[in-house]
C-alpha cells in the first residue's frame, strides 16, 4: 500500500531512526484480535498496528490507541482511538471511514472528513 509504506517514512522520519518489527504489534495478536464476533478490521488500520502498534510516540500521546485486545465493536464499527480524558472516541468502518462520538454507552457517530489513511498519517 503506498499510503503505508509513505507513513512508514514518515514515522521513521520522526523517530529519527528507520522502523523495526519492534515498533509494530505482532501480526497474530492482531490476528487473535480480528477472531472475535462482528469484528471486520480495515487493512490501513492493521498495517498501522503492524508498523508502530508499539511505538508510545505514536499511541499513547495526547490520545491512546487502543491495544489489539482492547478494540471493541460498535455497530459496523472498531473502536481504537480514546481522547485522553475520554472526552470523545474514534471508530473505523470496514470502507476506512472514521468516525467520532463522544460517548461508548449510547453512541452517536459522526463521520470525520478524512479517511482512515489520512486520519493516521503522522
Amino acid at each position: 500500500m503506498r499510503a503505508t509504506r509513505n507513513a512508514a517514512g514518515i514515522a521513521a522520519w520522526l523517530l529519527g531512526r528507520p522502523l523495526t518489527e519492534q515498533d509494530g504489534v505482532c501480526a497474530a495478536e492482531v490476528a487473535l484480535a480480528e477472531q472475535r464476533p462482528g469484528f471486520v478490521l480495515p487493512a490501513v488500520l492493521a498495517d498501522f498496528y503492524l508498523t508502530v502498534g508499539r511505538q508510545p510516540a505514536f499511541m499513547s500521546s495526547f490520545q491512546q490507541f487502543a491495544r489489539p485486545d482492547q478494540w471493541t465493536v460498535s455497530g459496523d464499527k472498531i473502536v481504537f482511538l480514546e481522547e485522553n480524558q475520554g472526552v470523545c472516541y474514534w471508530a473505523a468502518d470496514a470502507r476506512s471511514k472514521v468516525y467520532q462520538a463522544t460517548s461508548l454507552k449510547a453512541p452517536e457517530w459522526h463521520e470525520e472528513p478524512v479517511d482512515l489513511p489520512e486520519f493516521l498519517s503522522p
